[in-house]
């Protein structure tokens, strides 16, 4: 075999042979394209299966520059294209805003700030009995666990365990950020599951502040709020009126998980209030409900 031959050496057809990065693909001698074979995304020739996933080219160093300047150009381009339709969609929503306060019978629409949130929407169904049950085994292991790092340090304070935000039963989000929530109605549940974003801390915070609950005990509460109906495919306390499990005993995620959009209204209305909010809920480019608020 002479040294400008390429030769396969397993079934993944992957290449030994001299340096192919110095000789450019026209001097090369041609590599049989067999079906499904990968491709250099610039010059076409057959490309190993590892060079695809990593470049997408071969190994010749005009290419994969010449490749990355395409996506570059590439990602421009799109970004430009979410630019105008971010600014399209803007236009819409301001739009829908002056036709809806006519209709309501809202003067001068224009004092309300657009603002849009995402959108959940998903039936309303029958909790099955098994999401119940690993609910229960999740809070069984979750309270073994914390009994045994509650046995390994006896005497650790509350206050000077890891930090976390407790908030208390009677404390309340931002009104802006309650009426964001609402108009969403839950995007963010999505990921609970049958976990609930429930965590060891979370059931040692609870356990410190009911001391005269037993293991059994702190177990059947957290089930108690487990509502007859969910939301399907959704965090398992997620129903029609929103979070079944009152603030206190929610997860640190659960109280303080801002999405992207709802980041973006607060710091649109860090001045001074009250202010003027047109909530619109979407998904994707599509209008699911809107709400004028006063705060």
């Amino acid at each position: 075999m002479s040294e400008n031959d390429i030769q396969v050496i397993n079934q993944n057809r992957s290449f030994r042979g001299w340096n192919l990065g110095i000789v450019p693909p026209d001097k090369r001698r041609r590599t049989v394209f067999l079906p499904g074979k990968a491709k250099c995304a610039v010059c076409g020739r057959g490309i190993t299966d590892r060079d695809w996933r990593l470049y997408q080219t071969c190994d010749f160093w005009k290419c994969r520059v010449q490749h990355r300047r395409q996506q570059r150009t590439f990602r421009t381009e799109i970004d430009e294209h979410e630019r105008r339709q971010r600014e399209e969609f803007e236009r819409r929503v301001c739009l829908l805003r002056d036709k809806a306060a006519g209709l309501l019978g809202i003067d001068g629409p224009e004092r309300f700030v657009p603002a849009v949130v995402p959108a959940f929407q998903r039936p309303i169904t029958y909790l099955p009995q098994k999401r119940r049950f690993a609910l229960g085994d999740h809070l069984k292991s979750l309270i073994a666990e914390a009994h045994e790092k509650r046995k390994v340090s006896p005497d650790d304070h509350p206050d000077n365990a890891a930090p976390t935000i407790a908030p208390d039963a009677n404390s309340k989000p931002l009104p802006i950020v309650q009426e964001a929530c609402t108009t969403c109605r839950g995007s963010c549940c999505i990921s609970g599951g049958n976990r609930a974003y429930l965590t060891v801390e979370m059931i040692l915070r609870y356990s410190n502040e009911h001391p005269e609950f037993e293991a059994h005990k702190v177990r059947a509460v957290f089930l108690s709020h487990v509502g007859e109906r969910t939301i399907e495919n959704s965090c398992i306390y997620h129903g029609k009126n929103g979070c079944g499990l009152p603030r206190d005993m929610r997860s640190t995620t659960c109280n303080e998980f801002e999405c992207a959009r709802l980041r973006r209204l607060l710091k649109k209305l860090s001045g001074p209030g009250p202010h003027l909010v047109f909530l619109v809920a979407a998904e994707k480019s599509r209008v699911v409900r809107y709400a004028f608020v006063h705060i």
